[in-house]
Formats: C-alpha cells, structure tokens, sequence
C-alpha cells in the first residue's frame, strides 16, 4: 500500500514535469521552431478537428434530441412546453457540449495519440530522434497540443448549434413548437457567460487530452502488446480528467 502511494506520487511528479517541459518548449523554442511547427499544427486540425466533425455533430445532434424527449412532456403539463428551449440551450452550451466532445475526442484523438507515439517509442523511433539532437517534444507534443487546444473549442461551438438545431426539430415534430417560438425562448436565456464558460473548459479539456496521452504514450515501457493497455489507460485517464476538471469549474466559476 505504501510502495503504492509513493508509486503514485513519483508518476505524477513525473508527469508535471513533462508538462512543465512541453510548455518551456513551446514558449522557449524561438521562431526557427515555428517554421516547422506550422505544417504539423496544421496537420493535427485536420485530423484532431475537421475529421472529428461528423461524429461530434452526430451525438450532440442526438443528445439534444434526447433532451427534448426526456423533458418537454413534463413540461407539457404545466402548460409551459416552450420551455424546453431554455433547458436545452443553457444545458448545452454551459455543460453538456464542452463536456460530451471532450468525451467524444478524448476516445477518439487521445486515444490515437496515444497509439502511434507509443508505437514510435516502442520502436526507439523517440530515442532515435534524441540521439539526432532533435527534440521530440517540440515535434510529436507541441503540435498536438497546439492542435487540440485550438478543435476542441471550435468542435465544442459546432456541437452547441447542432444539438439546438436537433432539439428545434424534435420539439416541432414532437410538440409543435414554432421554430421561431423555440429559437427566441433559448436567446432569452442563453447567456454570453454561459458559451464563454463552455469554450473556455473546452480549450483547457483539449490540453489535458493531449498532456495525458503523449505523456502516457512517452512513459510507455515493454513491447508492442503495451500499447493497447496504455491507450486503454490513457482514454480512461483523459475522461477521468475531464470530469475533475469540470467539477473544478463548475465550483469555481459557477
């Protein structure tokens, strides 16, 4: 039990100091760094951000369809079934957005993260490049964590849209509810606090994404057949985070 504790407190120390690390080479690496760095950033967008657009589209379409369904009937007995509007909007754009596509990008980019460095590391393709002088941190972490820190925002705000565009449908074709009736109800209560807050969280989910898989990934040890349960622990690590990061937020800004 207590060569556990201490286990622990060596790997998060360990940790911190890889995200201290990446942060010194993003911001120390002068503006030689960025000439390559542009590229692979934009590469990252592409693959962390444009290809991960159907599927947040998709379940934040459904999730606010599900949210119609599941309260619009209680609010229908009281006569006040319009309002759904506003629990959709504020729910979304406040929690369930930022929240459910950091979910949706933590399983599906930090996982891949996870595999392809760890895959390079298990082959010494990391090492290899140390030998080279070259710093793998400033190639394979810094673009990543650029990427996702600038998507993730971004997927987060098309997936508020898409899960309010979703519920207006389901709520006119299940409680016809005037799509003009359901777009004011939700600018009446949507609140530009309420989307800053989301975006805000979303950009601080993407960090956490990417520091938890490459550095999973970089303190992967052992043959081929450890990369899938680092990626398995990396994915589990990154929702974990996501959901303490979320309650931390939720209590300190309201």
């Amino acid at each position: 039990m207590k060569d556990s504790f201490f286990a622990l407190l060596e790997d998060w120390g360990a940790s911190l100091r890889f995200f201290l690390r990446t942060l010194s080479t993003l911001f120390l690496g002068g503006g030689r760094a960025w000439r390559f760095r542009i590229p692979l950033v934009l590469d990252q967008i592409r693959r962390t951000g444009v290809m991960s657009v159907p599927i947040v589209l998709l379940v934040a379409g459904l999730t606010g369809m599900i949210l119609v369904l599941q309260t619009a009937y209680q609010l229908a007995r009281f006569g006040q079934v319009e309002l759904v509007a506003s629990l959709v909007g504020v729910s979304v754009t406040r929690e369930l957005g930022p929240l459910m596509t950091a979910i949706i990008v933590a399983g599906r980019v930090g996982a891949a993260f996870t595999a392809e460095l760890g895959t390079m590391n298990v082959n010494r393709e990391i090492l290899a490049a140390e030998t080279m002088a070259v710093d793998p941190v400033d190639f394979l972490v810094v673009p990543r964590f650029l990427a996702l820190g600038i998507t993730l925002p971004c997927l987060t705000t098309l997936a508020n849209i898409a899960a309010i565009l979703f519920a207006m449908i389901a709520g006119y074709g299940m409680y016809d509810i005037p799509y003009d009736t359901f777009l004011r109800v939700a600018r009446q209560w949507i609140q530009t606090k309420d989307i800053l807050h989301g975006i805000v969280k979303s950009f601080f989910f993407g960090l956490l994404i990417t520091h938890v898989s490459c550095y999973t990934a970089f303190s992967l040890k052992g043959g081929a057949s450890s990369v899938g349960i680092a990626t398995m622990k990396a994915v589990v690590a990154g929702i974990v985070g996501i959901l303490a990061t979320d309650v931390i937020f939720t209590a300190v800004l309201g």
